[in-house]
């Protein structure tokens, strides 16, 4: 059986840039927001943001499918060479989400994603790879995007998605809580 829905409009908001759209794309980019129920990133929690560096896939090319397509896409976006040559090594990057995860999440809480079947089985798939576990319980993931639908999108204030991915996560709390505010009326 799975958890409720609580109707707090609080949690923590993920989102992934990546090089394809299937569990075994790389990831790019990693944030994480802790938000509360006003919608707003708590003040007291820093963000997480880390940006992998493409050439770490290099030695990992049988856990990834680089999808050409969506490098190409890439391609076409201000900074593309930025974008590509992030800081960080993917297994850090992993386990600093799960420190950030263990240091800052109290274990209830509910974790969002834009889409059921994108961020969650992509960071999923990267865990797998160095065989470390997911910090968050599946029974707490939610969707953003059917919540959306209960209310229309369309009625939301919906900023340009930006494909950072802390920017995204903020306009994504941003809506989320929208949501909430007219589903309490």
């Amino acid at each position: 059986m799975g958890t409720p829905l609580r109707l707090t409009g609080g949690g923590v908001m993920i989102d992934l840039e990546t090089l394809g759209q299937n569990p075994r794309s790389p990831i790019i980019s990693i944030a994480c927001v802790l938000f509360d129920r006003s919608g707003d990133a708590k003040d007291d929690v820093p963000a997480y943001y880390v940006k992998i560096d493409i050439r770490d896939y290099d030695t990992m090319k049988e856990h990834f499918d680089l999808d050409f397509a969506t490098l190409r896409w890439w391609a076409k976006q201000p900074g593309f060479v930025q974008t590509l040559l992030g800081e960080a090594c993917l297994r850090p990057a992993l386990a600093g989400l799960r420190d950030w995860w263990q240091k800052w999440v109290p274990e209830d809480t509910e974790v969002w994603a834009q889409g059921a079947d994108f961020d969650f089985p992509i960071l999923k798939n990267a865990f797998a790879v160095f065989e470390m576990r997911v910090p968050w319980k599946f029974t707490f993931q939610r969707d953003t995007r059917t919540l959306y639908s209960i209310v229309g999108k369309e009625t939301l204030d919906v900023p340009k998605t930006t494909h950072d991915a802390l920017q995204d996560c903020k306009d994504q709390v941003h809506l989320v809580h929208q949501v909430f505010e007219r589903l309490a009326e």
